[in-house]
């Protein structure tokens, strides 16, 4: 974003900072509500009665601290509700590391109590867990409940059982993008907004 400011025009990121009031951006920016996402992903998933929860996330990388915002919020929401949380990062999500990821996945998968309430950093890592529950002999959602993020809809339906999942406000980011945009333009300054 930074050769974007330089270029002297109006302009407004999107994405996934979850934060973006900590990472020092050149332009506003519109973000993902990470913390909200983990918050609904706890209070959906206790609400179906579960008293075993897990989070299933990504390795930390200096671009998915969205991951790791989901994370956190999913686990203290439990941990306020009374209930612990187990979590799962796992390796590197690459089709190359297929088996390997399964094999991780489904070692921290049997040692988990059921019925258990699983919520994915993303729909992409729900879509792992439904096969490491297909290859475990794990029934969904009688065993394992399964929430993803993001709300792809081709993972989501082309996922057997289809992926129950947490739609982002991706047209609602889109219109606070415009309107920042259509600040910045009429000389209005403008910061960073969390959709």
């Amino acid at each position: 974003e930074h050769v974007v400011a330089r270029a002297g025009v109006p302009a407004v990121g999107i994405g996934g900072y979850s934060d973006p009031a900590s990472v020092p951006l050149a332009i506003p920016y519109v973000a993902t509500d990470d913390q909200a996402n983990g918050r609904l992903g706890a209070e959906h998933l206790a609400g179906c009665g579960l008293e075993h929860f897990a989070f299933c996330g990504i390795p930390a990388t200096r671009y998915n601290a969205w991951a790791r915002c989901r994370e956190a919020a999913f686990v203290d929401a439990l941990r306020r509700a009374g209930y612990p949380c187990s979590v799962y990062r796992g390796r590197c999500r690459s089709a190359r590391n297929w088996e390997s990821l399964q094999k991780g996945l489904l070692a921290w998968l049997q040692e988990q109590p059921t019925p258990l309430g699983i919520m994915c950093c993303d729909d992409a890592r729900a879509r792992h867990v439904v096969e490491a529950c297909r290859r475990s002999g794990r029934r969904i959602p009688e065993d394992v409940a399964i929430l993803g993020v993001d709300n792809d809809e081709v993972i989501c339906e082309l996922s057997n059982p289809p992926l129950t999942s947490i739609a982002i406000s991706t047209q609602q980011a889109g219109y606070e993008a415009a309107r920042l945009l259509d600040q910045l333009m009429n000389g209005k300054a403008s910061g960073c907004d969390v959709i």
